[in-house]
């Protein structure tokens, strides 16, 4: 059996940094973690001052196929104006097929100086021939053309078909109106997968359709897919998953069942997040709240006898307060075995915090939103006022109050490294964290929220899931899954010597 060492001056165990410790690696398992220097034998990599040892990051909630399709398709997220956008999709229009629909991704209208997105009229101007969807970065949002308007069946929610704008349910679920080709699916997966290695991240929890798990399903028997997914499945199929008898937490050590998600409310972007208190630019607007207590309490209860974990995106804190009352109903005052989760949580009340705590309720924090759109001046600013903007993405409060929680970047971009400095750079000065405890949530804080052993920490009978940084900057040096290096960043090949 393959045997190697691993020798850092210094590695993040149990929550916090260590000095010179070595890690024996036996097959795909650490096998010791002490500070003795042992013996080289078959690999051995020594990891100097200026770098650091950490488990792989795991995050807990992104969209991996999602990204990648991302990835491979046009994109808007370098436009600064309206204006440069509509250039940019003119551009792309003209390298695809009549035939082709094109999805174009990751537009952010908050920071463009005309402060709004394309509409129908202007992308036939710019692209008259061809189905065209653009799609905000949240996802919960878009504008279809002409072409493809009339694509999308009559009836379908949330679709304006004179102004050509989406809301929620074709964006969310773009790949259900606009299918992708089995090739593009399959180049997504590869480009993502390339992306998240470069990233340091060794285990993701995805969400999406049974057609992204055939996908994933496929790659693992070709021994491509080699990074590990807890892989959930969006509501309309919780009645498959009741069917099959499948339970989170069912499968191999690449790829798992997890659970389930539901949508509480929407995004702030959209307007489509719910709140007790109406918007601060949209004075009649309080969001929407797609599922209310009594909803989320009968799915959690049905959830709870097939052994399903529930996920609820809750975002404002209307939506929250549903998913809290639901899941604490739907459990009947047991213990939260099943770590049902809060995704995002982003605007809680102080009470809400308190609850979530109480009552062992696992909470998905996506950092990188404090950082894009909490800042004084920014869009959650623009969108809901002062107030409830300093309530945005309370992580030291969830600290503090005994929340179990962990980050994750919702793939807005999926960058850990970014997502802790964001952490610790919050907007709020009385949100921030330090270094260590940045890396603990995006590390060994994510074994509270999902079924995947042996992943998140550097101890004893773990995968030997690892990855460098320059501790600097946090830039990722190379990556370790399973004790096979599958990323080494160009600058570091010369150091690195196992």
């Amino acid at each position: 059996m393959r045997q190697s060492i691993i020798y850092a001056h210094k590695a993040f165990v149990n929550g916090k940094f260590e000095e010179n410790i070595t890690v024996r690696i036996v097959g795909d398992r650490i096998a010791s973690v002490t500070k003795e220097r042992l013996p080289g034998f078959g690999g051995y990599l020594s990891i100097g001052p200026g770098y650091a040892l950490l488990p792989a990051f795991v995050d807990t909630h992104t969209h991996m196929m999602g990204r990648g399709l991302h990835l491979i398709r046009p994109k808007l997220d370098r436009a600064t104006s309206l204006r440069e956008a509509l250039e940019i999709i003119e551009a792309a229009a003209k390298e695809y097929d009549l035939a082709e629909t094109i999805i174009i991704e990751g537009y952010d209208e908050s920071n463009w100086p005309e402060g709004r997105a394309p509409t129908r009229q202007e992308l036939d101007k710019v692209a008259p021939a061809r189905p065209v969807v653009i799609r905000r970065v949240c996802g919960h949002i878009g504008v279809a053309n002409s072409k493809a308007l009339s694509m999308i069946p009559e009836g379908t929610p949330g679709v304006d078909r004179r102004g050509g704008l989406l809301v929620e349910a074709v964006p969310i679920n773009i790949t259900r109106y606009f299918p992708p080709t089995d090739a593009e699916l399959e180049n997504a997966l590869s480009a993502a997968q390339d992306e998240f290695f470069a990233l340091g991240i060794g285990t993701v929890s995805d969400f999406g359709k049974m057609e992204f798990m055939k996908v994933y399903q496929d790659a693992f028997r070709r021994k491509k897919l080699k990074l590990r997914v807890y892989y959930s499945y969006y509501l309309e199929l919780f009645d498959s998953i009741q069917s099959l008898g499948l339970q989170s937490g069912f499968g191999n050590n690449y790829l798992r069942i997890g659970g389930i998600k539901l949508f509480a409310d929407g995004s702030v972007g959209a307007r489509t997040a719910a709140f007790f208190d109406p918007y601060e630019d949209d004075p009649e607007n309080f969001g929407e709240l797609f599922l209310d207590a009594k909803r989320i309490t009968e799915i959690v209860r049905d959830a709870e006898e097939a052994g399903v974990q529930v996920i609820i995106h809750a975002i404002g804190d209307r939506a929250i307060e549903a998913a809290i009352d639901g899941i604490s109903r739907g459990t009947n005052g047991r213990d939260n075995l099943l770590h049902h989760r809060i995704e995002h949580f982003e605007f809680p009340t102080k009470g809400q915090i308190e609850r979530a705590a109480s009552l062992n309720i696992r909470v998905s924090i996506q950092p990188n939103f404090a950082a894009r759109w909490g800042v004084p001046g920014g869009m959650y600013e623009k969108r809901l006022g002062k107030e409830r903007m300093f309530r945005n993405n309370p992580i030291k409060s969830l600290i503090d109050a005994g929340v179990r929680f962990a980050f994750g970047s919702d793939a807005m971009p999926p960058s850990p490294s970014l997502g802790i400095k964001a952490a610790m750079m919050h907007p709020i000065a009385r949100e921030r964290i330090d270094l260590e405890t940045g890396i603990r949530l995006y590390t060994e804080a994510a074994q509270e929220l999902m079924f995947m052993p042996g992943v998140g920490k550097i101890q004893r009978g773990y995968f030997a899931d690892f990855v460098v940084v320059k501790l600097i900057d946090l830039s990722v040096q190379a990556l370790s899954v399973g004790g096979d290096f599958v990323y080494i960043a160009p600058e570091y090949r010369n150091l690195f010597q196992m």
